[in-house]
C-alpha cells in the first residue's frame, strides 16, 4: 500500500460550476414562469427564485477529500443525496494528468488559492483552500503535488514553472508528453488588455460624463469599478512579476 504523502479536504461541485449554475437557473426559471402564471407578487417571486437557486446549488456541493502519494491521486466525495448519488472514489495515476493550473482568485469572501488538475479523460479536479481556512493542509498538498510533477518532468527532460516568474526549461530531445502548467487569467495578455479597457472606460466617464452621473452611478464607479481596476492592475501588471 502506498503511503499518503498529502491530504486536503474542501467543498467541490462534482458537476462543474458552469453546469451547476445552468441547471439551477433553468429550474429556477421554470418556477418563475409558474409564479407569473399564478400572478404571485413580484417581490415574492424574486425571493422564491433566489431561495430556489440557493437550495439547488447547495445540493450540488459536496465535501471531498483529496489524497496523493508517489503513484496515485485520489478524490473521495462524501455527500450522499439524490442528485450527486452515493459517496464515491476517483483515482488516477500521475500518467493520467494532462496539465494543471494553480494561483489565487477572488471570491465572495475574499481571495482564495486554487489548484485545478486536468486529466487526459477530460475530467477536472478543482481544489481550493476555503478562503484561507484550510491553508496549512492546502499548502502541503500543493507543495507535494508540484514536487512530484517536477520530478516526473525532470525525468522527461523538462522542468515546469510553478509560477509565472520561473522560466520553463525544455530539452529538444524530449518526446514524452509533459505535465504542463496552464496560465491563470491574470497571467495572460487578455487580463492586461481588459485592465486597460477598464482604465479607458473610467477616464472617458470622468472626462465626458461626470456631470451627468447619478448618485447610484457615482457609488458604483467609486466603490466597485475603480477599486476593481486597481485589483486588476495589481494582479495583471505587478503581482505576476514578483
Amino acid at each position: 500500500m502506498n503511503k499518503i504523502q498529502a491530504q486536503h479536504s474542501c467543498k467541490i461541485m462534482p458537476k462543474g460550476l458552469a453546469a451547476t449554475i445552468f441547471i439551477a437557473v433553468g429550474i429556477g426559471m421554470v418556477f418563475t414562469y409558474i409564479a407569473i402564471a399564478l400572478e404571485l407578487p413580484t417581490i415574492l417571486s424574486a425571493v422564491l427564485f433566489a431561495g430556489l437557486l440557493f437550495l439547488i446549488i447547495s445540493q450540488f456541493v459536496s465535501e471531498a477529500t483529496f489524497e496523493l502519494n508517489e503513484k496515485t491521486l485520489t478524490r473521495r466525495k462524501e455527500k450522499n443525496n439524490f442528485i450527486l448519488g452515493a459517496p464515491s472514489v476517483q483515482q488516477y495515476t500521475w500518467n493520467d494528468i494532462k496539465s494543471y493550473k494553480n494561483g489565487t482568485e477572488m471570491g465572495k469572501r475574499g481571495e482564495f488559492q486554487f489548484l485545478n488538475i486536468y486529466f487526459k479523460d477530460g475530467n477536472t479536479w478543482e481544489i481550493q483552500d476555503v478562503f484561507g481556512e484550510r491553508k496549512d493542509s492546502y499548502d502541503k498538498f500543493l507543495a507535494c503535488f508540484l514536487s512530484v510533477v517536477n520530478e516526473i518532468n525532470i525525468g522527461r527532460n523538462v522542468v515546469v514553472a510553478s509560477s509565472p516568474t520561473q522560466e520553463t526549461i525544455t530539452s529538444k530531445f524530449d518526446t514524452a508528453p509533459i505535465i504542463e502548467r496552464k496560465k491563470t487569467f491574470y497571467e495572460t495578455i487578455y487580463a492586461k488588455i481588459f485592465t486597460l479597457l477598464v482604465l479607458a472606460f473610467i477616464i472617458v466617464v470622468l472626462l465626458k460624463f461626470s456631470s451627468n452621473l447619478s448618485g447610484a452611478s457615482i457609488f458604483r464607479l467609486g466603490f466597485i469599478i475603480i477599486p476593481g481596476f486597481f485589483y486588476l492592475f495589481y494582479r495583471s501588471f505587478i503581482k505576476n512579476r514578483k
